[in-house]
């Protein structure tokens, strides 16, 4: 693993793609659960090598696990062609290599903290749903691609699980922080690693050259449907296994860290061309394929421990094997090597892979054995970031590589020794003093179109006589492949940025659509208003005097009935009026507990049924700062939301008010739960439509919770909801730090 992944990337800050590149580069296995190692070995055992084809109960463990079919399809791609299919993939490399890298596999199996807020087993087990939901839904589609479509659901999540294996405690924190706030993980992810799952996801996809379908469905399967470009491999599939991922979330088969459901399923299920007896089926044949695949690959009663024993001797083994023959091979010359470095430098590779290649280039154009005292230092310029990207190379199986902040320099070529170089060239030259020694180095530049891209620090004996007439050549061919690759990571960034600004446009657009509907019901509100308040006003004042006029009971009841039904009215559009165009803020600090004390005050004061008997809890976390907001207007949000979970609550009401610190450090969190009935993803979906109600007619207007929404806005704050059906419902507002 890359140097700065072994700190805690919470104390240095967010990664950059630079550091992202490093970190990706060193990851060579995804985590794999000790029960499907037991069940791996046990197999393994049960069929001795030399048996001819893989056992079928193997290729369906493979087949059924995400870290082991992206171990075999990575290795495929490493070794002959990309595979789309783990069967593809074991036929090109062959039994024997598929059986040691099991064993491989299984021996590094660890299994999550007893506390951990993310279960890599109910992540795995979210996979297998998703990639049974997707061959499912392939076949009622008609296409002939399920084997496909399976791996694709299987390894949509593959940037979760490269986190947890690249950064275990960091993710682990960020899916802590999305299950306490109840909110998208991706956020949390972004705003606190640097970089969502399905960035990681589509960059080791890249890395690991993977079919580009797939790229782009551990990419872009979380996009809206009209967010997925033209351009995209294979767009229905990205639909195809987003549908699935929403089936078994709904399902709640597995858990994969989210809290905020997709669109409906029924809709989405509706888009993709699936009628509602394919969805009905779909939903009732998912959990029982999942429950029969899972039996079929339980774990047996073999010990995990001395079987994992096993599999790590076994595996050392053949990497003793493996280095003794890698020992015995004789290097070739250097321009063999230039046409090997051509061939291996791949349109997916990273800087990391880039600066590795040339190092190695490098080290057998110049006659050079790196050892710990003769290492070769190779870097790449950013000239965006300002940051100097460095490996050292020094004959180790996996080169330390390092992220730091550039000097001075300008883009002109460099000149000078090393030591000038680097003092030119860094921030802070010592920087790279554990890994070199200036006064004995010397430096190449690497140098393509005018433009300083790189360089590489040697030896200053390494370049021997006879090595200096190819020099020139290959380091002219090292600073082109370098100078490719960083324009290519340039353009994956700008993507990745652009894939995010479109995720946003789609969000904003749907805003708009919004703001434009409430803009429409303002202005209705509005005419309706000056057209029927003075009819009300005549029909309630009538109604009035009619009734102080009245000879019995009855009829006074009538003529008061009409003159509240008249009132109502103007309340509605009063209301209205106010969604559409409410007013401008008075913000300033609200300390959190006099705020959600006086909205608790404020129901209880209230007229609703369960006003004196509804029990509400209030708890502020410690050091909780306040909240930068307009007081009455944020009142009546909490309020409103406490008069919902009042009227919802089966029995008497019990409502837990919290307030927290945002876990960006720059807002605070609000959060109103209670133990109802919940809703499903359609409700929760229609929540904030005005008029939307679930409540029987007359009790509820349905135009709460529209209003608190634009409260929270223009208190430049955001409100959602998360809720599962029998497990209560949270309402969450987040607001500005005072």
């Amino acid at each position: 693993m890359a140097e700065q992944s072994q700190h805690d990337p919470w104390a240095a800050g967010r990664l950059t793609s630079a550091q992202l590149d490093a970190l990706l580069r060193d990851l060579t296995e995804l985590a794999l659960p000790p029960s499907v190692a037991a069940v791996a070995l046990a197999a393994m055992q049960r069929a001795p090598t030399g048996t001819g084809a893989l056992p079928a109960e193997l290729l369906e463990l493979i087949r059924c696990d995400p870290a082991l079919t992206a171990r075999v399809l990575r290795l495929a791609a490493s070794r002959t062609l990309p595979a789309a299919t783990v069967p593809a993939a074991v036929e090109r490399l062959g039994t024997e290599v598929v059986r040691l890298e099991l064993l491989a596999a299984c021996a590094s199996a660890e299994d999550s903290p007893q506390e951990d807020p993310f279960s890599l087993h109910q992540l795995h087990r979210h996979s297998l749903a998703v990639a049974l939901a997707a061959e499912a839904i392939a076949g009622h589609l008609g296409r002939a691609d399920g084997e496909q479509a399976f791996v694709c659901g299987l390894l949509h999540d593959l940037g979760k699980l490269a986190l947890v294996a690249a950064l275990p405690k960091s993710f682990r924190r960020a899916a802590g922080l999305a299950a306490s706030s109840q909110g998208d993980i991706s956020d949390v992810e972004r705003r606190l690693i640097g970089a969502d799952h399905a960035t990681v996801g589509r960059r080791l996809a890249e890395l690991w050259r993977m079919p580009a379908v797939l790229v782009e469905v551990v990419w872009l399967h979380h996009q809206p449907r009209g967010a997925i470009p033209p351009a995209a491999a294979d767009a229905a599939m990205i639909e195809l296994v987003g549908l699935a991922d929403a089936v078994a979330r709904q399902l709640q088969l597995g858990f994969s860290g989210n809290f905020l459901f997709h669109p409906p399923v029924r809709d989405r299920a509706e888009a993709a061309g699936l009628t509602e007896a394919d969805l009905q089926e779909l939903l009732r044949q998912v959990p029982q394929a999942l429950e029969q695949r899972q039996q079929r690959i339980a774990p047996s009663d073999a010990g995990p421990g001395s079987i994992r024993q096993l599999a790590a001797q076994l595996t050392a083994a053949h990497r003793q094997l493996h280095t003794e023959a890698a020992a015995a091979t004789t290097q070739a010359a250097a321009f063999h090597q230039l046409g090997a470095f051509a061939a291996t430098l791949g349109g997916q590779s990273s800087v990391p892979q880039a600066l590795e290649q040339i190092a190695e280039l490098l080290a057998g154009a110049c006659g050079l054995a790196p050892s710990d005292d003769r290492a070769i230092v190779v870097y790449s310029i950013d000239e965006t970031r300002r940051t100097i990207q460095a490996l050292r190379h020094d004959g180790r199986a996996r080169s330390p590589c390092r992220t730091l902040q550039a000097g001075s320099a300008g883009p002109g070529t460099p000149a000078g020794d090393a030591a000038a170089v680097l003092a030119a060239l860094l921030a802070n030259p010592q920087d790279l003093a554990d890994w070199l020694d200036p006064s004995v180095s010397r430096h190449v530049p690497l140098v393509c179109t005018g433009r300083w891209v790189g360089g590489v620090l040697l030896p200053a004996d390494a370049v021997s006589a006879s090595a200096e007439g190819t020099q020139e050549t290959v380091t002219g061919a090292a600073a082109m492949a370098l100078a490719i690759v960083q324009s290519r990571c340039r353009a994956i960034l700008l993507s990745e940025q652009l894939a995010g600004a479109s995720a946003a446009l789609a969000a904003s657009q749907q805003a708009l659509a919004q703001s434009q509907a409430l803009s429409a019901i303002g202005e209705l509100a509005a005419g309706a208003a000056h057209e029927l308040n003075n009819p009300l006003a005549v029909i309630s004042g009538r109604a009035q005097l009619m009734r102080d006029k009245a000879g019995s009971a009855e009829e006074r009841k009538t003529w008061a009935l009409i003159a509240d039904q008249a009132q109502r009215i103007s309340d509605t559009l009063t209301d209205l009026m106010e969604i559409a165009t409410p007013p401008p803020p008075q913000p300033q600090p609200v300390e959190l507990a006099e705020l959600l004390k006086s909205a608790a005050e404020a129901f209880s004061s209230s007229t609703h049924p369960q006003a004196s008997s509804a029990q509400v809890d209030i708890e502020v976390g410690e050091g909780a700062p306040a909240a930068w907001a307009d007081v009455a207007q944020i009142r009546w949000v909490v309020a409103e939301a406490i008069t919902n979970a009042a009227t919802a609550a089966e029995g008497q009401a019990h409502v837990r008010l919290t307030g927290r610190c945002g876990d960006d450090g720059q807002s605070v969190l609000l959060t109103v739960s209670d133990d109802g009935p919940g809703m499903d993803a359609m409700t929760m979906e229609r929540a904030f439509t005005p008029f939307f109600s679930l409540q029987r007619a007359g009790r509820r207007q349905g135009l709460g919770l529209p209003k608190a929404r634009r409260y929270v806005e223009n208190n430049a704050g955001k409100i959602w909801i998360a809720s599962q059906p029998g497990k209560g419902t949270q309402l969450h507002v987040r607001l500005p730090r005072g």
